[in-house]
């Protein structure tokens, strides 16, 4: 009779087991933390374009308030700007800002229009005070020494 008394070395059953339900502990945790991580990086993204948006909209409302001639009018509350060649129009809304046919998604909670240090509810305008959210953005107009000597002109 054969006898079979060469002992393999493996692995039990029990051993098997622990290490499975080690492997499925580490897998799961690596889950969580990679749908975390990803939700951080949602936000980050979400904050990002936002910002982004802001800057843009003030480069953009800066050039035009520096290169047009510009006008609110409160009861369509729209800001018109307009010079021999081109016109813009800025239309307000509370969600968003419209630009001619560009939009501006922000979120604007307070604006107010300056001509000279002097709040403006209707006419020609030279300042923007805008509350976007925790931000404030305050954009006006770069006025030449002559446009003040002109100013001091007309008044003699």
């Amino acid at each position: 009779m054969i006898e079979f008394t060469k002992k393999y070395k493996a692995f039990t059953m029990q051993e098997m087991m622990v290490v499975l339900v080690i492997a499925a502990l580490v897998v799961s945790i690596s889950i969580v933390v990679l749908n975390l991580v990803q939700k951080e990086l949602w936000i980050a993204n979400k904050n990002y374009q936002k910002q982004t948006e802001i800057r843009l909209l003030e480069k953009t409302l800066l050039n035009d308030l520096n290169s047009l001639e510009m006008l609110y009018h409160s009861a369509t509350g729209e800001l018109i700007g307009f010079s021999e060649l081109s016109r813009v129009d800025y239309k307000f809304k509370p969600d968003f800002i419209l630009r001619n046919k560009d939009t501006f998604f922000v979120k604007t909670d307070k604006i107010q229009f300056f001509l000279d240090a002097e709040k403006v509810h209707s006419g020609t305008v030279d300042a923007v005070d805008m509350q976007i959210g925790r931000r404030n953005l305050f954009l006006y107009k770069q006025k030449a020494a002559a446009f003040y000597m002109r100013q001091l002109w007309d008044l003699n």
